[in-house]
């Protein structure tokens, strides 16, 4: 009787487990991603924009739609970014 309760109790968790809806993710290989996989440091502002340092790539813009990356070559001093702040005027 025991070996019963304990193959039920196998059966519903297992069914528990394999009903669930997972979330898959796919590797976005058109540029459209962050430029390092290792940020520094991460800032939203006022306009809801997502700003990514990194430790040597310079920084990521994400709009909402797509990725832009800003390094040296754009006019930043250094390509390590480990922060970020927001003025009055955005």
């Amino acid at each position: 009787m025991k070996s019963i309760y304990i193959l039920l109790i196998f059966i519903l968790i297992s069914l528990c487990l394999f009903s669930q809806d997972w979330t898959t993710f796919n590797t976005d290989m058109t540029g459209n991603y962050p430029a390092d996989d290792y940020p520094t440091s991460i800032f939203i502002d006022h306009a809801g924009n997502i700003w990514v340092g990194t430790s040597g790539m310079g920084i990521s813009l994400f709009d909402g739609t797509k990725w832009t990356t800003y390094t040296t070559d754009d006019g930043l001093a250094n390509n390590y970014v480990s922060s970020f702040a927001e003025d009055a005027q955005g």
